[in-house]
């Protein structure tokens, strides 16, 4: 199988991990948030290309900067959260109630968003692992 690793655009975005209650990530705080996807393919284009990298960054970076660059994400269960950030008319993305913020999840629920986008490009090619660094030494890792 042909891979290639690309690097997205760095997002930025605060969330807090409300069940931790042992460390100041229960706290509201932010991260610069540097993202990456690995896509692959048995058979290259005609171009020799799984795909152009400018292509995936353009797919990908769209849906990045769309629903998590500059916002509060949280899950839908942090309730006190969401209604400030609706009363102050602030910028949030919503998880489902089984994604904790934690960059393991941020990765995860970035996958399967991303798949469907790669897969309606080109059928072909798949998405096979997004990473998500919430600083330069740690990078949570999903992949299928």
């Amino acid at each position: 199988m042909y891979k290639i690793r690309v690097k997205l655009k760095s997002f930025s975005a605060a969330h807090r991990l409300r069940k931790y209650h042992t460390d100041r990530c229960s706290n509201l705080h932010g991260h610069n948030y540097d993202i990456s996807v690995v896509l692959g393919t048995k058979r290259l284009n005609e171009f020799g290309f799984v795909m152009d990298f400018r292509r995936v960054k353009e797919l990908c970076n769209n849906w990045v900067e769309k629903h998590w660059d500059h916002v509060v994400i949280l899950d839908e269960n942090d309730s006190t959260l969401l209604e400030f950030l609706k009363r102050e008319q602030q910028k949030f993305f919503l998880l489902p109630n089984e994604y904790p913020t934690s960059a393991e999840n941020l990765a995860k629920y970035a996958f399967i968003q991303l798949a469907e986008i790669i897969d309606r490009e080109d059928k072909q090619i798949k998405l096979l692992q997004v990473e998500i660094s919430e600083t330069k030494n740690c990078t949570a890792i999903y992949a299928e």
